[in-house]
């Protein structure tokens, strides 16, 4: 087959993938996903690495890395993308293929620690007059970010003892180290970073995406609650309180806006200063922020 017919191939078998993820089959959608990689790596080494070949070899060894990649094979898909990168690889694509490698590295540090990172995420958004593309105020942001990560960090450990005090159980893995909190930064008009958990692989309360989506979910009613009832009509306990110091100081950062896709919904709490900008002195010194 030529590599055009290797590549229509894969792509029909993506989408068979895509179906049974969609049916709930797990299992069936990696087979399946890493069918089509086969495909779509021949596809790609049936061309030679000539200048000629070019985008089209580098695009399918994308494709194959990245299908790797989404089949959970984090070693397969390095490889993919190291072998797909030549002298003559466009500089755009060589660059996806070198983020493909970075974020497969990282799945298989976290393999090594018995780790995996679940899907759902909470994508924290800054905005104001001295926010810009990937640089934010310095001490604000950073503050902002400490406090989403122990509001996260607070609320799976309460689940974890409300689960083992309902069961009656210890935890399961000793004294494992049973999550993480993990940041990465996103392409966007503003300064914008999510937030991942890391979860212990033998962590059978987190066995399952609902699970996953109940955390995640249950964290942005919860925020949402915090900031509708405000200061004034604030119930007393420690997320409430701990929500409330997430309030921008008004000048230098105006709103920051918290988002979460919970079962196919989006979430979204914009959280604006607690006095209008110019009524109180700026918490900041001097320095920006810069992820990128």
């Amino acid at each position: 087959m030529s590599f055009l017919d290797l590549h229509d191939r894969a792509m029909a078998i993506v989408d068979e993938a895509r179906q049974a993820e969609r049916n709930g089959d797990r299992k069936e959608f990696i087979e399946l996903l890493r069918t089509a990689c086969n495909l779509e790596q021949q596809a790609a080494r049936s061309l030679e690495p000539l200048p000629e070949s070019e985008p089209t070899r580098t695009v399918l060894f994308r494709s194959a890395s990245s299908l790797a990649f989404q089949a959970e094979d984090y070693q397969q898909a390095c490889t993919l993308a190291f072998d797909g990168l030549t002298g003559n690889s466009p500089e755009e694509h060589a660059a996806e293929l070198l983020e493909i490698v970075a974020e497969a590295k990282f799945r298989l540090h976290l393999i090594a620690q018995n780790f995996q990172v679940p899907t759902s995420e909470i994508t924290l958004t800054v905005r104001g007059p001295h926010v810009s593309v990937g640089m934010a105020p310095a001490k604000q942001t950073t503050q902002i970010l400490q406090r989403v990560e122990k509001l996260l960090r607070e609320r799976v450990e309460t689940l974890f003892k409300s689960k083992i005090d309902a069961d009656r159980k210890e935890y399961p893995l000793g004294s494992a180290k049973l999550f993480d909190v993990f940041i990465r930064q996103l392409a966007a008009d503003e300064f914008a970073v999510a937030f991942r958990l890391g979860l212990h692989q033998q962590l059978s309360l987190f066995g399952t995406v609902s699970t996953g989506d109940q955390l995640i979910g249950d964290f942005m009613r919860d925020l949402q609650a915090a900031i509708d009832a405000g200061h004034a009509k604030s119930k007393a306990d420690k997320f409430s309180v701990a929500a409330l110091k997430l309030e921008p100081d008004g000048k230098e950062v105006t709103s920051i806006e918290i988002t979460a896709i919970v079962s196919g919904t989006l979430i979204s709490v914009r959280i604006p200063p607690r006095k209008a900008p110019g009524s109180a002195g700026s918490e900041l010194g001097g320095g920006n922020l810069a992820t990128g």
